[in-house]
């Protein structure tokens, strides 16, 4: 096991927001999410496989609260180390040196919009546990993003897309002998992206 072990000169804040990176002036933009960061580094989560040593765009569609509103939106900046995630919706970490402030050209602005807003309700992390009945058994897992519209559930077990299931959000208004009437329309080895459709009354004992 590679332990990350960093003597940073300025100590990080932890503070969630999704960003973009990208290759310097590439097209190919990939969703992420910075973890923490201090006024010379971040820790990033993506998907996207970066090698050390690359040099990368990153860059906020809205400044995260926290940050000035004459930060830059943009840096250009190096990958200092990376490692496999086990336990987040993404695939890898990154620990990044930030070289310089950099200006988004249009294009890849208007990349970013497309990129993030690609469902018609975006989705914001959230972290609560979810009750809810499929294959005739009861099931709980961790609803980990939501939006107006569906969610995705971390949970290991053989689902079927296009299943339906019927869940209960403990503590929100989906609850009190309501059941959400949802059908799962992804699965990857860390849950299932469920659409809700809609509300069923409990049936009391």
């Amino acid at each position: 096991m590679v332990v990350y072990a960093e003597n940073r000169k300025f100590a990080r804040a932890t503070l969630k927001s999704p960003v973009i990176v990208s290759k310097l002036n590439s097209r190919n933009l990939h969703t992420a999410r910075m973890v923490n960061y201090s006024s010379n580094g971040m820790y990033l989560e993506t998907d996207r496989l970066i090698p050390p040593e690359q040099e990368i765009f990153i860059g906020f569609e809205n400044l995260p609260s926290g940050f000035s509103t004459d930060a830059p939106k943009g840096y250009r900046a190096k990958v200092i180390w990376q490692k496999k995630l086990k336990e987040s919706i993404f695939d890898y970490g990154y620990g990044v040196n930030i070289i310089s402030a950099y200006k988004i050209p249009k294009s890849q602005t208007r990349g970013v919009r497309r990129k993030q807003d690609r469902r018609k309700h975006p989705r914001r992390p959230y972290q609560k546990p979810v009750f809810f009945t499929g294959q005739n058994k009861y099931f709980e897992g961790i609803i980990k993003n939501i939006s107006q519209n569906g969610a995705f559930i971390e949970i290991n077990n053989n689902f079927s897309e296009g299943q339906s299931i019927r869940l209960v959000i403990p503590g929100t208004k989906i609850d009190k002998g309501m059941m959400l009437k949802s059908s799962i329309v992804r699965k990857d080895k860390d849950g299932i992206g469920v659409k809700f459709l809609e509300l069923k009354k409990q049936r009391r004992p």
